[in-house]
């Protein structure tokens, strides 16, 4: 989680980005201070 300042329009806002066809990064953005990145893999069969 880092640290940032910028304004937003919702306390809680969620972004997401296909990486390829088998991950994906979702970045979580809190209260316009804090962000984090969590990156999402397909599960193995």
């Amino acid at each position: 989680m880092e640290k940032m300042n910028t304004a937003q329009e919702f306390p809680i806002e969620l972004k997401g980005k296909k990486r390829d066809d088998d991950s994906g990064m979702l970045s979580l953005n809190i209260l316009g201070e804090y962000k984090a990145e969590l990156l999402l893999m397909k599960q193995e069969d």
